[in-house]
């Protein structure tokens, strides 16, 4: 088997790279600026992927020629990846992009070049139903503020060629908002993603979609893959009679499942099954709403310091964070990695922000920068702000910095409840 990157140079000569084109890396960068810019003002954009990994090179160079004979001046053309031309059509919402994506794919086919195409929408504007069209963000509102006024104002029918969000039959809270012992997944028949206001999905004509998200997941690295598997069989095997022990008082000590299982968001927004001791009492669920406003962090998060659905085994485990050990399974199967951003919960997601959302383009962690700095002592914002940073800056010395920081955090029991 040929690994990847050998794959791209062993290719690199059949794909043809025009002067005029991006290369991959500078049409990444460009779309991570287009991103920013896109969450900062609130404004739509929108990206045309055309896979080319089955057209002869003549025939790419022949669609090359009409996207440049096509493209506006504020449009860019490159290379999104090896085998996809990328277009960027700036100040575009998914009526714009399905236009252009009819015009072209209609070109295409009569100079008999046809290119699969897929089209990724950011909607940063709201349908205002009063009449006016699009509602824009107004002079010194903040993002939050338009956010909220846009969802008082909005009576939301799905705009054309839009997907529809994910819907899981229920979305429970973690230990800090509920136990279920048996947890709601998607149903059958959905894309199995999470997708909330800002990034949408707009269907092309020959029915292809694709979700933003997936333009800027960032692939798991081979050392950090290695690290993983490696320290989580070492750990699930030397711990396992910890772990046995725990399940046995867990079920001991109170009625209900050993294991809390719950759908959690994981790369690019995708739904997993994420596993830790359960450490409240059965059915904790049905109370959360009869505490909510006794809710102690900012944001779409619920946390209580005192929670008096945790159980007396519950606190001694949270505060060992000895309840986190069944993610080490996660680990193995790839759906989690020792270090990284905190899985949220399903509920979570669609009530993120823009640019929060920048925290599932990475694979969650079991610890993670947030765990390091305070945990519950540190405000929502900050946290999400701590996730992105951790994005930009992963590395193997950064991972085993946090690990040996965990490993702190975990003795003191700074910031757990």
């Amino acid at each position: 088997m040929i690994m990847p990157s050998l794959r791209n140079f062993l290719t690199r000569r059949s794909r043809p790279d025009l002067p005029w084109m991006l290369p991959e890396d500078e049409f990444r960068r460009l779309l991570e600026r287009e991103r920013s810019r896109a969450e900062r003002n609130c404004r739509s954009f929108s990206v045309v992927e055309m896979d080319t990994s089955a057209v002869a090179p003549p025939l790419i160079v022949r669609a090359l020629e009409l996207l440049k004979h096509r493209r506006r001046l504020t449009d860019d053309i490159g290379w999104i990846r090896q085998d996809a031309i990328g277009v960027l059509l700036a100040e575009t919402d998914a009526a714009g992009a399905a236009s252009y994506v009819q015009d072209i794919v209609q070109l295409l086919d009569e100079a008999e070049c046809p290119l699969p195409a897929r089209v990724f929408v950011h909607e940063g504007e709201s349908f205002d139903n009063q009449g006016s069209g699009f509602d824009r963000r107004r002079p010194g509102e903040t993002q939050s503020a338009f956010r909220r006024r846009a969802q008082d104002r909005r009576d939301p029918p799905e705009p054309p060629s839009a997907s529809t969000e994910l819907s899981p039959s229920s979305a429970h809270a973690d230990g800090a908002g509920g136990d279920p012992g048996s947890p709601q997944g998607p149903s059958d028949g959905e894309s199995g993603l999470i997708r909330g206001e800002v990034s949408r999905v707009a269907t092309t004509p020959d029915g292809a979609v694709g979700d933003m998200g997936t333009l800027f997941q960032q692939p798991m690295p081979w050392w950090k893959r290695a690290w993983d598997l490696s320290w989580a069989a070492i750990l699930l095997v030397g711990i396992s009679p910890v772990m046995l022990v725990i399940a046995i008082l867990v079920k001991a000590t109170s009625p209900g499942p050993v294991i809390f299982r719950q759908w959690r968001a994981g790369r690019g927004g995708r739904p997993f099954l994420f596993y830790k001791f359960r450490t409240m009492i059965d059915g904790a669920d049905a109370l959360k709403e009869e505490l909510r406003a006794s809710n102690e962090v900012s944001g779409p998060v619920f946390k209580i310091k005192k929670d008096p659905r945790v159980t007396v085994l519950g606190r001694v485990l949270r505060r060992t964070s000895l309840d986190e050990l069944p993610q080490l399974w996660n680990v193995i199967k790839g759906d989690m990695s020792l270090v990284g951003p905190r899985p949220p919960t399903l509920d979570e997601v669609p009530k993120y922000e823009g640019w929060q959302r920048r925290r599932l383009d990475l694979t969650g962690g079991i610890t993670g920068l947030w765990q390091v700095s305070g945990r519950n002592e540190v405000s929502f914002e900050e946290w999400m702000r701590m996730d992105i940073r951790y994005s930009r800056t992963r590395s193997p010395w950064n991972d085993l910095r946090i690990l040996f920081k965990t490993i702190r955090a975990v003795v003191t029991g700074r910031g757990a409840s």
